[in-house]
């Protein structure tokens, strides 16, 4: 089960939220899905990005990096840490 981040190109709130993720969370991939390039995706998160889906495509957290909630997922992805 891979995350994935729901991103634009060049939006910098994504960029800070995957700079945060690679800091906390070292090693523990990520999936860039850029929403523009999927007509379905633009139109259900186009003003909430960054959002972070699990495995299960529910929301993990949207519009910032939520150190807890992500490392809950990390938590349910790899055990503890």
């Amino acid at each position: 089960m891979i995350p994935r981040l729901l991103t634009r190109t060049g939006c910098c709130l994504c960029d800070q939220f995957h700079e945060a993720w690679r800091a906390a969370f070292p090693g523990v991939s990520l999936d860039h899905v850029d929403i523009d390039r999927w007509p379905e995706l633009r139109e259900r998160y186009g003003a909430r990005i960054p959002v972070l889906l699990d495995g299960n495509d529910a929301v993990v957290c949207e519009g910032h990096f939520d150190e807890e909630a992500c490392a809950a997922l990390v938590h349910t992805m790899t055990g503890p840490r």
